[in-house]
């Protein structure tokens, strides 16, 4: 059995276990597992998961609309402004940029 059909293999048995709502214990013994290979696998599957997760380093942005800013002594430092979905998002520094960028993936997603 070659690695990808392990973690299929495991990923269904995380899926049956939770459905079955036993604790690991109960459901390893039960199902003639290790409680070591239980957990082994579910540590590698969720590491596999993280970095499949950093693998998405760009955010389509559907519709972003831009709106003039007037020039104050307040806001001469603003490098961006992002208006989505109603929220603003205003960014004072470039180094701020790439947490913003993992912000927006991350709203992306949950949207």
């Amino acid at each position: 059995m070659n690695t990808e059909e392990s973690i299929e293999l495991w990923s269904k048995r995380f899926s049956d276990r939770k459905l079955s709502r036993l604790k690991v214990d109960v459901w390893c013994e039960k199902n003639h597992i290790s409680r070591h290979a239980y957990y082994y696998w579910h540590r590698k599957i969720q590491v596999i998961k993280q970095r499949e997760e950093k693998k998405d380093t760009f955010v389509e942005v559907a519709h972003l609309s831009l709106e003039a800013i007037p020039i104050s002594q307040e806001n001469k430092a603003i490098d961006l402004v992002i208006t989505w979905n109603g929220f603003s998002i205003t960014i004072r520094k470039s180094a701020d940029i790439p947490i913003v960028a993992e912000l927006m993936q991350r709203l992306v997603r949950q949207c």
